[in-house]
């Protein structure tokens, strides 16, 4: 029998490197072209269109520096964007869609409770883009929705509150619920709304990482100690930062950076048994009015460099691999990620209303 030695491995390990190169760098290079010869096709028939109309839950000045981009990349296409909480830009769109008002374009909003229904209604268009070749199974339903800002949520604290060296021992969900049962920290503490839009999603993927009835005694105990449900992340961090709150679970990464840029005393912990991450869906809609702008935006924006400019301005992450986390934060491949697939948001919506049921017992129970 004959054994290789080293120089030999070496030589055979360069020879399959060589090889696989030689076979994915067409193949890398075919997607970026094919990219590429679809933007220029889109872009010449979008400009007979002239606009494309965005309906988005995202913040107003990070949409118009990614909007000002797009159009110096894109000349003659206008942009118009509907902004406003998730809610409520689906209570549009779903009241306009059943009066046949057909006013968006593209959708970007977390409502993933809502996300199958749409698809099921006819009101996501199918579109096989080549940007779904550089996404993670998990971050898409391929033909139809990618994951445009993915949002790890962080559990904030109020560090004149919480000393810092206190926090960092506390690396746990549990370790948590028990200081919120610290006299001191009864009743001043807050956690995202978990009985709407990405709160929903955050409780249930907690429930798919601890079980069941474990995390839901784990909200026994926060409401019994004084838990304070926040509606939206913005509300979150300006209790924190105003002593409010010493301290409130669930807090969107894109949250923080404009908080420490003012010098606000606020920080994060990373939970070592499980950091929620959401995905924040985005499609075109199924009747759009100006089919190829959407198109050519929807690529855009989930495109390496749309998606570089969306993890620069929003704090966000993106799935997109090689792209580098938020400043400030770690990045996805340090997280003990807890997450919810897009083939499985048909089962958060069969199980929304079990989980507002629970929460408003709860809130009753107080």
């Amino acid at each position: 029998m004959k054994f290789l030695n080293l120089r030999d491995h070496m030589s055979f390990g360069v020879s399959l490197l060589v090889l696989l190169i030689l076979i994915l760098f067409p193949f890398m290079g075919a997607i970026a072209a094919d990219f590429e010869t679809e933007q220029k096709n889109l872009y010449n028939a979008a400009k007979a269109e002239g606009k494309v109309v965005l309906y988005t839950s995202a913040d107003s000045p990070a949409v118009q520096r990614m909007f000002k981009v797009f159009q110096e990349k894109y000349p003659g296409i206008k942009t118009e964007v509907y902004r406003a909480g998730s809610g409520t830009v689906l209570e549009k769109l779903m009241s306009e869609h059943e009066a046949k008002i057909y006013s968006a374009d593209v959708l970007l909003f977390h409502s993933t409770n809502a996300w199958y229904d749409m698809k099921q209604k006819g009101m996501l268009l199918y579109y096989d883009s080549p940007v779904f070749n550089e996404y993670p199974k998990y971050a898409q339903d391929r033909g139809y929705t990618i994951s445009a800002r993915s949002m790890a949520n962080f559990h904030g604290y109020n560090v004149n509150l919480v000393p810092q060296k206190l926090a960092a021992s506390l690396q746990t969900f549990e370790d948590w619920v028990r200081l919120a049962e610290q006299k001191e920290y009864r009743g001043r503490f807050g956690s995202q709304d978990i009985a709407t839009g990405g709160g929903i999603e955050n409780i249930f993927a907690v429930f798919n990482k601890h079980g069941e009835e474990k995390v839901k005694s784990w909200y026994r105990r926060l409401f019994a100690a004084g838990l304070r449900l926040v509606e939206g992340g913005a509300a979150q961090i300006n209790n924190l930062a105003s002593g409010q709150d010493a301290f409130s679970f669930f807090i969107p990464s894109a949250r923080f950076p404009e908080a420490f840029d003012k010098g606000a005393p606020v920080s994060f912990v990373v939970f070592k048994d499980g950091q929620a991450v959401f995905l924040s869906p985005m499609s075109v809609y199924g009747k759009s009015q100006h089919p190829n702008a959407a198109k050519l935006l929807f690529n855009w924006w989930t495109s390496r460099e749309g998606q570089a400019l969306v993890v620069e301005t929003t704090g966000s992450y993106s799935f997109l691999p090689g792209l580098p986390p938020p400043k400030g934060f770690p990045p996805l491949s340090e997280l003990n990620l807890m997450q919810v697939p897009m083939d499985r948001w048909e089962d958060i919506g069969r199980r929304t209303d079990d989980i507002v049921k629970f929460v408003d017992q709860l809130k009753q129970s107080k």
